[in-house]
């Protein structure tokens, strides 16, 4: 359950800030390497969330993240980005207030305020990070 008064919802998300509590090394790495870094992104994807309607810093971090998660391929479907890794689903990004309206199943998911990411990948544990 997400707190609604502003002050705890600030506090939740500086919790993880620059990767502090964070055990997964996926995750760490993520935050380290991508969310804390300001570089612009280009290629297809960037073009594809651009025009989407996402702002240039988080279609750029998407773009990373998609690099960095290693994957080989995207699709996008009604808003929704799926990134594929070896010729299976590997993530997907679900940008905008919708985000909130999912129940992730069984993988892990960050949520990044404009965007949540879902990894589903068997050998990393179910958890939820809201950064």
């Amino acid at each position: 359950m997400t707190p609604h008064n502003p002050i705890l919802r600030t506090l939740r998300r500086l919790r993880h800030y620059r990767g502090h509590g964070i055990h997964s090394p996926l995750v760490y790495g993520l935050v380290r390497e991508v969310f804390m870094r300001r570089v612009q992104a280009e290629g297809d994807l960037y073009d594809t969330l651009r025009q989407a309607g996402m702002r240039p810093c988080h279609a750029s971090e998407v773009s990373r993240v998609y690099h960095r998660l290693g994957c080989d391929r995207f699709t996008a479907d009604g808003g929704m980005i799926h990134m594929h890794k070896g010729g299976s689903l590997y993530a997907t990004c679900l940008p905008g207030r919708d985000r909130r309206a999912v129940q992730p199943g069984r993988c892990l998911s960050i949520d990044r305020r404009r965007y949540a990411l879902f990894i589903f990948d068997e050998t990393l544990p179910d958890q939820h990070f809201i950064l």
